[in-house]
């Protein structure tokens, strides 16, 4: 297992934003899901295998065009992705 660990900020304001639900949904269906803390980090452990990472963002925003729609996890090293969100 390996600690996925996203952080969500504005676009514009590069605030980090909290309550904001991350869904990482395994190759075979399995779906593990995180909230973003007050600092606006998100930490889910996920087996090894194929994800797809889906974050929903509050009202008015939109995901940013660089967030990550796909990972891979093959060992036990950590991924850490930023997630930008803007707003619509």
């Amino acid at each position: 297992m390996l600690t996925v660990t996203a952080t969500l900020y504005d676009g514009t304001t590069h605030a980090r934003l909290p309550n904001v639900r991350v869904e990482a949904t395994h190759a075979n269906g399995t779906v593990l899901t995180g909230v973003t803390n007050a600092s606006g980090i998100c930490r889910i452990a996920l087996p090894l295998g194929e994800y797809s990472v889906r974050v929903f963002p509050p009202d008015g925003y939109g995901v940013g065009a660089g967030t990550p729609a796909r990972i891979t996890v093959v060992d036990n090293a950590g991924i850490a992705m930023d997630v930008i969100v803007t707003r619509l």
